[in-house]
C-alpha cells in the first residue's frame, strides 16, 4: 500500500471517528443544558462520553495503523534498492575481467 492509499484510508475513517466526536460533544453539551430531563441528560451524558472515547480510540487506531503501513513500505523499498545495488555489484564484478583483458 502506498502513501497516498494510506492517507486516504485515514481520511475516511478519520472522518467519521471526528463526526463521532462531534457528535459525542453536542450530546455532553445538551445534556448540560436545561432543556432535558434529568432522565434524559444522564443518558445523553453517558452516551456522549461513550461516544468521546470510541473516537478518540478509533482515531488513535488509524494513525497508529497509517504509521505502520508507512513503515512498511519504508522497509520494502530498502529492501528493492538493495536488491537492485545487489544486482549492479554483481554486474560490475562480472564486467572488470572483461574490460582488464581488452586494454
Amino acid at each position: 500500500m502506498n502513501s497516498c492509499e494510506t492517507t486516504c484510508c485515514y481520511r475516511k475513517t478519520g472522518s467519521l471517528a471526528n463526526l463521532i466526536g462531534w457528535l459525542s460533544l453536542c450530546m455532553l453539551t445538551a445534556a448540560w443544558g436545561s432543556s432535558l430531563s434529568p432522565d434524559w441528560s444522564l443518558s445523553w451524558m453517558l452516551w456522549g462520553t461513550f461516544g468521546l472515547v470510541a473516537a478518540l480510540g478509533l482515531s488513535v487506531g488509524d494513525r497508529l495503523r497509517a504509521a505502520q503501513h508507512r513503515r512498511a513500505a519504508e522497509r520494502e523499498a530498502a529492501h528493492r534498492i538493495e536488491q537492485r545495488l545487489k544486482v549492479v555489484g554483481h554486474c560490475e564484478r562480472s564486467v572488470q575481467p572483461l574490460t582488464a583483458c581488452s586494454h
